[in-house]
């Protein structure tokens, strides 16, 4: 089971120039991190799991999580 929020794929289009998403903090402050739509957030534990099959070099591992990963609803 994984812990933590779900991935998330920023909206609208992958345009930093026409959709340009700001990243601020819960009480409105400008993080200084711009994304745009179409990009994917990760929890830290995805990324831990991620970084962990990368560097055991279980590359089918990596491809099952990560095809499973993106084959979660907020990806259609």
């Amino acid at each position: 089971q994984e812990q933590g929020g779900v991935v998330q794929k920023t909206p609208g289009e992958f345009n930093h120039d026409t959709n340009p998403l700001t990243l601020v903090d819960k009480n409105g402050a400008d993080t200084g991190i711009e994304l745009t739509g179409g990009e994917l957030v990760f929890n830290p534990s995805q990324s831990k799991s991620i970084q962990e099959l990368i560097k055991k070099g279980d590359e089918g591992g990596l491809f099952r999580y990560m095809k499973n990963l993106l084959n979660k609803p907020q990806f259609k």
